[in-house]
């Protein structure tokens, strides 16, 4: 694999798509997703999000010493005591785990 990001916003097949709630309505977002590149541009659907989610908590997508490294927290430089940030997850207040993202899509 040379590059793990999408080169082209015309993307086909079934896929996830990001949405902001306005007031009661959902719409729909659209975005080039090679506009992310490195920030982790992720095309998927749910069927192979799940695949990737079970593997990698069963320790078959990486090692468990990799998954307990991801898994270590530390405080936000911004003084919020709300949440905490792992090597690239996010644990809220709420108790919900995953990652804010910088990019709507």
């Amino acid at each position: 694999m040379l590059l793990c990001c999408p080169l082209d916003p015309n993307m086909s097949g079934e896929y996830m798509n990001g949405y902001l709630v306005e007031g009661t309505q959902a719409v729909q977002i659209t975005i080039d997703p090679s506009v992310a590149w490195a920030a982790g541009s992720i095309v998927s659907n749910i069927s192979d999000t799940k695949k990737w989610l079970e593997a990698l908590r069963r320790g078959t997508l990486i090692s468990p010493s990799m998954l307990a490294e991801q898994r270590k927290w530390g405080s936000m430089e911004t003084g919020n005591t709300e949440n905490s940030y792992g090597f690239d997850l996010i644990v809220s207040a709420s108790q919900f785990m995953g990652h804010t993202s910088g990019i709507l899509g």
